[in-house]
């Protein structure tokens, strides 16, 4: 899947050269199951709407938090702590805004997925990586395929049945801990440093 490493190249991981180019989420924070396109080399606007009509609590920080789990960002301590810190992200009906009377579960576990592909020949380079990020251990985990596999039913709900049978359709081989998450997918360098309080 990966380009030949030239000797004394370090190893990129399984994602190699290839680029993020879109993002899916299922039951993290108030974000919805639409998949988002990032456009590589551009600059990429994250805006929302929250519970109370104005931007807090719309889940801009919740995107930028689950694109960093998923570039296994070294703040999240996975080789540490087994991801626990992520599941902070997970959908809580009281921080979404929703009422006591609309009795929505918190979120138990849910995912983020993301496409990787070299931007000139997308259809032949795609990767599609997902990781389970859940409540209890194994907190993150993640699994990866070739080409394109994300949630395209018609509605947001038809969309978040759909992600349990795609996790579980992954290939079980292709399985990574928390602890070996960064470095199998990406390398030994970091793919993405952020800061988020």
């Amino acid at each position: 899947m990966n380009a030949p490493q030239r000797p004394g190249q370090a190893s990129r991981g399984v994602v190699g050269s290839r680029q993020l180019l879109g993002v899916q989420t299922f039951d993290v924070a108030r974000l919805t199951t639409h998949v988002v396109p990032v456009v590589p080399n551009t600059f990429i606007a994250v805006s929302g709407v929250g519970p109370d009509g104005d931007s807090n609590g719309s889940g801009k920080t919740s995107f930028l938090s689950a694109v960093s789990i998923l570039l296994a960002d070294p703040q999240w301590r996975l080789e540490v702590n087994g991801g626990k810190f992520a599941s902070g992200i997970l959908f809580k009906p009281d921080a979404a805004g929703v009422s006591r009377a609309q009795q929505i579960p918190a979120a138990a576990y849910g995912y983020v997925v993301g496409v990787f592909a070299e931007p000139d020949d997308v259809i032949g380079t795609a990767l599609t990586v997902w990781v389970r990020i859940a409540t209890t251990a194994p907190y993150v985990q993640a699994r990866w395929t070739g080409g394109l596999h994300v949630a395209d039913a018609d509605t947001d709900a038809e969309r978040d049945i759909q992600a349990d049978s795609l996790w579980n359709s992954l290939p079980p081989r292709s399985a990574v801990s928390a602890r070996r998450m960064a470095e199998e997918l990406y390398g030994p360098a970091p793919r993405c440093l952020t800061y988020l309080d």
